[in-house]
Formats: C-alpha cells, structure tokens, sequence
C-alpha cells in the first residue's frame, strides 16, 4: 500500500509542473552605438581638422575675361565703336525700381516704361577717333548707318594703368549739340571689349565695342 501511494504522489507532483524548465534561448549581443565624435581616434580626428582648415577652391571663371591688351590700344582699335549697354548699367536697376511702381504689376505698362526710361539716355556710343595727327573723343547718336556726333573734343592721352586711361581734354565741343567738358576723363578698361564710365547723375555706365561702325 505504501509503494502505491508513493507512486501516486510521484505522478501527482509530475502532472502540478514539476517537470524541468525548458531552456533558455541564447541572448543576442545588441548592436553597439556609433561612437561619438569625441569618441573617434586621434588620428581621425586629426584628418578630420585638416580638412575643415583646407581652403576652399577658388573658382577661376568670377574673375572674368582677362586683359591681353594695354588700355589705350583697346580704346582706340580700329573701326571700333563702343555701344552703351542698358543691362550691364546702373541706370538699369534704377528704372526697373522706378517702373514696378509706376506699372502695378502690368507687364506692357512695365515694358513701355522701360523702353522710356532707356530712352533717357542721350548718345548711343562713344569713339576715339584721330585726325591729322589729333586725338577726338566722340559722344554720337545712331540712326540705322547714320552717326551723328553729339559731341566731339579734342583731348591729349593722360596717365595709363592696366585697367585705365585718362584722357586730357584740350579743345572745345564741336559736336552737333555742344557742351562743356571737365579737364579730364577717366576711361575705366575692366576687360578687351568693354569700357566703363563714371557719370555724375547716371553713375556706372558700361560700353562694348562694336566693330565697323565707326569708319576712319
């Protein structure tokens, strides 16, 4: 009787769970952080400051065209007009600023304007031509293939640097519409084609050569 009980106890223990625990599934290492960085080694860190301190490629086409010619000889190339450019001028951004007031938003009303305020500007071009053996400097108006000299003075060639000339004016205006000129004037050359000019009221005005207007 006390084996069969035993027995019975055994099986009733079995069946309450005591039977071994199921093992256990292996822990997975997690993944470790990105280190930090602080964290990183010296010598990353290292090429890392060298880079930061490199400085940065300087891009060539900024500087713009460069000059192969003195001043004078570009001012003075032959049959070369230089034609005044509304766009590259100051008196471009202020008639855009004055027009966008005066169109309120209405695009032809903007271009009207626009055309009326680039028609404010007096000559067309402006040359340096030599007659017998006397430089003149030409302010002219251009209608189709005919030129009109606005103003036309004599001048003697002033101090020269790799971006300038000055011109010395010695004579009265003899052009079509005469005024008084100042002593000198300073031709700014930033480039082969171009020549700038600082006027009074209109500020930078720029002009670009123009082959075979200006006939000798």
């Amino acid at each position: 009787m006390r084996s069969t009980s035993f027995v019975s106890a055994c099986l009733l223990l079995v069946a309450c769970g005591g039977s071994a625990p199921a093992p256990k599934e292996p822990e997975v290492e997690s993944e470790k952080p990105a280190a930090a960085e602080g964290d990183k080694p010296a010598e990353d860190q290292g090429k890392s400051e060298e880079k930061k301190d490199e400085p940065a490629e300087s891009d060539s086409s900024s500087s713009g065209p460069a000059i192969t010619r003195t001043a004078k000889d570009i001012v003075t190339a032959p049959d070369t007009l230089f034609m005044f450019s509304f766009n590259e001028s100051d008196v471009m951004q202020k008639a855009e600023e004055a027009c966008e007031g005066r169109s309120k938003g209405d695009p032809k009303k903007r271009a009207d304007c626009m055309t009326k305020e680039k028609g404010k500007i007096e000559a067309d071009g402006i040359g340096f031509k030599q007659e017998n053996g006397n430089w003149y400097y030409l302010t002219v108006r251009r209608r189709g293939k005919v030129l009109t000299n606005l103003h036309k003075v004599q001048f003697e060639w002033g101090a020269e640097t790799p971006n300038s000339v000055v011109l010395k004016i010695t004579g009265k205006d003899t052009g079509t519409k005469p005024t008084r000129f100042p002593s000198e004037v300073k031709i700014e050359v930033p480039n082969d084609y171009q020549i700038v000019l600082e006027h009074p009221e209109h500020g930078k005005m720029v002009y670009e050569a123009k082959i075979g207007i200006l006939s000798k």
